[in-house]
């Protein structure tokens, strides 16, 4: 599954989104995901690299290069067999 935030940005201004993750069970190729996009950005993300049952940090930061909603994505990725869990929480935004 996936969430999606939506995040007013001023041109010139660098955004930096934090936010712990976690998920339960060995499913490697299924970790969560973070991305951040808009019009004035190149598209950022990051992955959980910490292994299952572990908090990990994701951080993405863009400096959008016109006013304009980002959009940050929390992707939740499972197959149909692994039945896994993911969390996210403790999301930070700074500007």
């Amino acid at each position: 599954g996936e969430s999606v935030i939506n995040i007013p940005c001023k041109a010139g201004e660098e955004v930096t989104v934090e936010v712990a993750v976690r998920y339960d069970n060995m499913m490697i190729a299924n970790v969560p995901t973070i991305s951040m996009e808009g019009k004035g950005i190149n598209t950022q993300s990051d992955s959980h690299t910490g292994g299952a049952n572990v908090w990990d940090t994701l951080l993405v930061s863009a400096t959008p290069t016109i006013d304009e909603v980002l959009i940050l994505r929390l992707q939740a990725k499972s197959g149909v067999a692994s039945h896994c869990n993911h969390y996210f929480s403790d999301i930070k935004v700074s500007a």
